[in-house]
């Protein structure tokens, strides 16, 4: 599974690099015979609504062209439920981690069955 992007969505780089690099991603993992997932990433709406949208569009658009699952963004119930972010306002509490490690389970098993 491959979720990369918030960093550098963070860090304001162009959605035309960070696509660079996750095609690189992919490949280079398709090449060592891994299966590839993509993880849907999104970032805070205060970069403006055309950059936000860049970057998110990113992540459907290489599934598809590539082949490969795209499982759903799971930050917005983290970021929604009360006690689940740390003060940063970025990550979450080691008390999100057993609903984080449930949700990627269920949204990524199917897709392993089909690969494998």
């Amino acid at each position: 599974m491959i979720e990369l992007g918030a960093n550098d969505g963070l860090r304001g780089f162009p959605p035309k690099q960070i696509r660079q690099n996750l095609t690189k991603l992919i490949n280079l993992s398709q090449e060592s015979g891994a299966q590839v997932a993509l993880m849907q990433i999104q970032i805070p709406p205060n970069y403006g609504q055309r950059y936000s949208k860049a970057f998110a569009d990113i992540y459907p658009a290489l599934s598809k062209e590539m082949q490969i699952p795209l499982l759903p963004f799971f930050m917005e119930k983290v970021v929604l439920t009360d006690g689940w972010m740390m003060s940063d306002g970025l990550h979450p509490k080691p008390v999100a981690q057993p609903w984080i490690a449930e949700y990627v389970t269920e949204n990524l098993l199917p897709h392993l069955n089909e690969q494998g």
